[in-house]
């Protein structure tokens, strides 16, 4: 607020000063001579070349007329700041005219399109998608879960209880894990029927089948960031994913995956499928894995 005050005020010293100069050529000058010297000295050399000048170079000839405005603002005091207080009162308060988020996407979107910038393409193009992002639905995100991938397990104590099993390929419960082919495989409470924790597969089955000595199942356990609102977004949850372990002796990495799980569609959204929506518009696409394109075309 102090800020604002004091622009206004500045301001206010600036036109007094710009009126007494006028006000003083007209009582020392003539008719002619005071039309001629406000049209062609004022207007020209004291208004239209030093703000087209001041606009191009502003930061270094506001640091270099500082001890002016100073001295200005000493001279001025008694008439620029009631004067301030006046207009604060009258018309509001000053306000920093910030940048809207539509406004500054389409900056940005300028700054990709030229060459000339400080920005590059890829830097631009990543604002935008980063701004965007926040306001995309999370269940339009992500991959919908193969039923195959989910895993009913009893839990006590917020940790999954696994049955016995034998470190081989044809135990059943391995053969479970293994059944959708998907890294991730979710474990529901068999009470509840709700999910509580995200099984990595092939580093579960990887250390028990070709580990050395006994591996403990929970530590390739995830505890997932569960969203149930069909309206959520990713503004409301990418404050809340966590990829470090909140204590020493945790063996469970927190919330460094989504699942978004309602009655109609269940979807699992990883770092992968947020950086994938980052690099839109800047990694280049694979058209040989596209079904039925000719990637020998040049585009």
């Amino acid at each position: 607020m102090q800020k604002n005050q004091g622009k206004r005020q500045l301001r206010q010293e600036v036109k007094l000063k710009c009126s007494l100069i006028n006000n003083s050529q007209v009582i020392v000058s003539s008719k002619t001579a005071s039309f001629l010297f406000s049209t062609f000295i004022i207007t020209i050399a004291g208004e239209i070349f030093p703000q087209a000048y001041f606009t191009r170079h502003a930061l270094r000839v506001g640091a270099a007329l500082g001890p002016v405005l100073k001295f200005y603002k000493i001279i001025f005091f008694p008439i620029s700041k009631p004067t301030g207080m006046i207009l604060d009162r009258l018309i509001g308060e000053e306000a920093i005219p910030w940048f809207r988020e539509d406004e500054l996407r389409n900056v940005l979107k300028h700054h990709a399109r030229e060459s000339d910038t400080e920005l590059s393409s890829i830097e631009a193009t990543g604002a935008v998608n980063f701004l965007n992002l926040d306001d995309i639905p999370i269940r339009k995100e992500g991959e919908i879960i193969d039923p195959r991938s989910v895993l009913e397990l009893p839990f006590e104590k917020g940790k999954p209880v696994f049955p016995a099993f034998e470190a081989n390929t044809e135990d059943n419960f391995l053969k479970k894990i293994a059944a959708s082919g998907k890294k991730w495989i979710i474990l529901t409470d068999q009470l509840s029927k709700k999910p509580c924790m995200a099984l990595n597969a092939p580093l579960f089955l990887r250390n028990i089948l070709l580990g050395e000595g006994v591996f403990n199942p929970i530590k390739a356990c995830h505890k997932p960031l569960i969203i149930c609102r069909e309206d959520s977004n990713f503004g409301s949850v990418l404050n809340k994913l966590t990829v470090e372990k909140r204590k020493s002796g945790d063996d469970v990495i927190d919330k460094d995956l989504i699942l978004y799980w309602t009655d109609e569609e269940k979807r699992i959204i990883t770092g992968s499928d947020i950086l994938e929506y980052l690099m839109r518009n800047i990694a280049k696409v694979d058209l040989r894995k596209i079904k039925g394109s000719n990637y020998n075309q040049v585009y």
